[in-house]
């Protein structure tokens, strides 16, 4: 679990008195680097649990032998520990008033 700083804005437009149409966009900063689990180096593939067959996470952490030879050499550096991660995210949305509500009149 992590903390993520949002920095975004949005915008919403009502189309008639029940159909709303919004857009947003937002930036995320983390304050980890794992979100991707990419940090430091590459740990050496003798350190999973079943070396033979290799296990998910063995072939999670170097997925280079997907279009060739691995490189990933335990201690070979696998990302840069000093830059957290960060996202952006898009979103466009429509939402439906169902009911109404009126403030009851001043008296």
């Amino acid at each position: 679990m992590s903390v993520c700083i949002p920095i975004g804005f949005g915008v919403k437009y009502a189309v008639t008195d029940k159909l709303n149409v919004s857009f947003e966009i937002s930036h995320r900063f983390t304050t980890t680097d794992y979100i991707d689990d990419v940090s430091t180096t590459y740990v050496g593939i003798d350190k999973f649990s079943s070396p033979n067959p290799p296990s998910v996470a063995a072939l999670f952490q170097d997925r280079s032998y997907e279009i060739g030879t691995p490189i990933g050499i335990e201690g070979r550096q696998r990302g840069f520990s000093k830059q957290k991660d960060q996202y952006a995210i898009a979103e466009f949305g429509i939402s439906f008033n169902i009911t109404s509500y009126r403030c009851p009149q001043a008296r």
